[in-house]
């Protein structure tokens, strides 16, 4: 049982960051000032126990922690409280394991008989602890608390250690066997694919209920920075119903979706949530055009119809005449989050240039945007009480853009967070913007390929491509668009960026069509998608930007097939990737290789289309849909060793002691026309293409769940697996395809034909 979450704004006093804070630095050794204050003050560790009321049952299905993880714009105080009872045969001391990111306090019987104050933003720390138990039933109180600051691990786990057993059980009156039934009947939901494309939309039940069971449906379109509002209905689900139709609650043309099913027991709620991407592509038959300039006005007519409602929508609005009421409050919403600080308003920011230059935004609004952009923070050295991220290249490339664009537009105001005047925040910014450029040039992407972060880094290109005053500043911005979508064009398949990535989420693994590169993708080359996102691309819908025709060709794949490989990165990540015409292979190739890893995604495969695809990882959690990074889907727990050459791959695991135990493949097979398991083999057949995969330590397919046919599951700590991609004459040749290549002596060995070094997998 759990309490209700407690979110209070937090205020500190404004100061910068330590000067040892650094651009792609360590994330770990970052602590922001508002933390600092928060730990320093200790309010937590001194205050009474709350006693907060334990209502609401909480159901952790697949995972081991009790977590209200999330992502939170500003600095916010949170607090819950859980508890439960254990029931030990006989009075005595008991080993347990206790675990969060934050502080917890445990109490036993109204006792307090454990503490722990850890406070190292989205790093565990644990505390064994002996908890007295009386014979019989002991109730247990935990409360837990944080500091969240973006995205946030809010959570503890309790683990046993002992062997005698311990009993445990709610502190509530409760309907056991009921409980159980809907336990898994929620357990079992699950949807038929990951990607629809109209409202026929079932959700399905493995293990129907024995009784009428009325369920909660509530249904919402997610966005990472814009709250969006849900559809909800009530169903009566009959005994032995095995489904339900959800699509009638939807309510946009594109995006994610999280998909919640409630069921109340016993004056208790237990719920489960599912996802998928929705897209509906009838939306993209006017914006297609063989014409650049055309795409970027059709491109924006899009955006401002089908737009996430943020400042670059609303521009888009304005520009095209669309609903300018509603463009006006969209802007001046935010506004007050540019105002407030919030994290990411950084992404919103360069669009406000654009609007102070724009003959269609009203003046009481631009009067607004000159005040906010004199009061705002444009680098971590200015005092602040915000949770800004100024630390990876996304961000700090659009902070610099900004801060150099509202110099320039302002060179004798005095900004008030720097004291300093535009004048002199020109000559920083330039600065900063140098050492960015000059990195760039050199050495890429920290964040390598990310279909999330390069589009955002386009932000601060682009409009520095277009409004900057500074000629050196331009020429710089220039070189960097065209490295820019030079990286995108080669590791682009069909209008998607397929490839490994430094940084990536479940959502934009799953979500080809709705992630912002697959637009800006289609504006510049015709192929891809135009979405509900907008930071970047109403900006270059807007840009007299346009890649040249060698840059273009890139995005289209030989017959032959081609290899690219390059280096990326101020660590040097070695990358490699065969793009032919019908699929793409690509990996980071001994990157790290039995380290923890975060959100680095070194093994991709995508065949034919883009919701046919294939990536092996290690669960960095065992929570589905989780807020972790590392995910259950997305990144990796521990790193693998990846060796590729061509149409192979070998990724060898060695894992360290962490929540999940195997490795697992995303393996969509409804998406092939046949596939057939042979012992540790699966071989799947798409069209004309054979897809062999191979684990060392044998395959199952999940068959249940939210993941059901899904996931291909191969436990143990090390492991090897393999995959092999062939293009057959025809389908017959499907059985003698899987034949040849079990019968093909795999090892990898240094190559006479590698690059750098490097060892690339062989067939001797």
């Amino acid at each position: 049982m759990i309490s209700p979450l407690r979110e209070i704004l937090y205020e500190g006093i404004p100061a910068p960051y330590p000067p040892q804070c650094k651009v792609n630095g360590e994330w770990s050794q970052i602590i922001s000032p508002s933390r600092m204050q928060f730990v320093a003050e200790g309010e937590f560790e001194k205050r009474a126990v709350q006693w907060l009321d334990c209502e609401k049952l909480y159901m952790p299905f697949e995972g081991e922690k009790v977590e209200y993880s999330g992502f939170w714009m500003r600095a916010t105080k949170l607090d819950f409280a859980a508890a439960t009872c254990i029931v030990a045969p006989k009075p005595g001391s008991y080993p347990f394991k206790l675990s969060s990111c934050g502080g917890v306090k445990l109490y036993v019987n109204g006792n307090l008989q454990g503490s722990l104050f850890g406070y190292q933003r989205n790093q565990e720390q644990s505390l064994p602890l002996t908890l007295s138990l009386a014979e019989g039933e002991n109730r247990i109180y935990i409360e837990c608390n944080e500091l969240a600051e973006r995205d946030t691990q809010f959570y503890f786990k309790l683990c046993y250690l002992g062997r005698t057993p311990l009993k445990g059980q709610l502190p509530a009156e409760i309907d056991r066997e009921r409980i159980t039934e809907v336990r898994a009947l929620l357990d079992g939901a699950y949807l038929d694919r990951f990607n629809y494309h109209t409202p026929d939309i079932r959700v399905r039940f493995r293990h129907p209920c024995s009784v009428p069971t009325d369920l909660n449906v509530r249904l919402q379109f997610v966005d990472a920075h814009i709250p969006l509002p849900a559809q909800s209905m009530h169903i009566r689900l009959l005994p032995e119903q095995t489904g339900i139709q959800a699509g009638g609650l939807i309510d946009r043309k594109a995006g994610m979706v999280s998909v919640t099913l409630s069921v109340d027991v016993c004056g208790l709620t237990v719920s489960r949530t599912l996802q998928f991407e929705y897209y509906d592509e009838s939306i993209m038959e006017e914006a297609r055009d063989a014409d650049p300039a055309r795409r970027k006005r059709k491109a924006l007519e899009f955006l401002a119809r089908y737009g996430v409602s943020n400042f670059q929508k609303a521009l888009a609005m304005y520009e095209t005449g669309t609903d300018t009421e509603q463009a006006g409050r969209i802007m001046e919403e935010e506004i007050i989050r540019a105002d407030s600080r919030f994290d990411c308003s950084d992404f919103r920011l360069p669009a406000f240039f654009y609007a102070l230059r724009s003959g269609k935004v009203p003046g009481r609004i631009k009067e607004k945007l000159r005040e906010t952009i004199l009061n705002y923070r444009y680098w971590f050295d200015e005092p602040g009480n915000d949770v800004m991220w100024f630390f990876s290249e996304n961000h700090a490339l659009c902070f610099h853009a900004c801060e150099l664009l509202a110099g320039e537009m302002f060179p004798e105001r005095q900004f008030s967070y720097s004291g300093m005047t535009g004048e002199e925040h020109v000559k920083k910014a330039k600065g900063l913007l140098q050492k960015w450029f000059d990195n760039f040039l050199e050495h890429g992407f920290t964040e390598w390929n990310s279909a999330v972060y390069i589009p955002i880094d386009i932000i601060g290109m682009t409009a520095l491509f277009e409004l900057a005053s500074d000629p050196e500043i331009k020429r710089y911005a220039k070189a960097a668009l065209d490295k820019t979508f030079e990286i995108l064009a080669v590791n682009s398949f069909r209008g998607i960026v397929a490839a490994s990535y430094g940084r990536i989420y479940f959502k934009n693994l799953i979500g080809r069509r709705t992630g912002e590169a697959s637009a800006l993708n289609f504006i510049v080359s015709g192929e891809g998608w135009l979405n509900q996102h907008c930071f970047s691309t109403v900006l270059m819908a807007l840009s007299d930007y346009m890649p040249g025709e060698r840059i273009l060709s890139l995005y289209r794949s030989p017959k032959e097939g081609a290899v690219n490989t390059s280096i990326q990165g101020e660590t040097g990540v070695r990358l490699y990737s065969y793009k032919a015409p019908d699929y793409v292979m690509a990996s980071a190739q001994n990157y790290r290789p039995g380290k923890p890893g975060l959100q680095e995604h070194v093994f991709q495969l995508m065949i034919k289309d883009c919701d046919t695809q294939i990536w092996i990882n290690h669960p960095g959690e065992a929570v589905y849909f989780g807020e972790g990074r590392p995910g259950y889907f997305a990144g990796n727990g521990t790193l693998p060793n990846v060796l590729q050459y061509r149409n192979r791959a070998v990724i060898i695991y060695d894992l360290l002691d962490q929540e999940v135990g195997y490795t697992h493949a995303y393996c969509p097979l409804a998406q092939f026309d046949e596939w057939v398991q042979c012992g540790e083999w699966l071989f799947m057949r798409k069209q004309d293409i054979c897809v062999c995969l191979y684990a060392q330590n044998g395959i199952a397919i999940t068959k249940e769940g939210p993941l059901k046919y899904f996931e291909v599951i191969s436990k143990g700590q090390h492991n090897v697996w393999r995959v092999a991609v062939e293009k057959m004459e025809n389908s017959g040749e499907f059985r003698h395809t899987a034949e040849a290549v079990m019968a093909e002596p795999w090892k990898a060995r240094e190559s006479e034909e590698n690059w750098a070094g490097l060892e690339n997998l062989h067939l001797l």
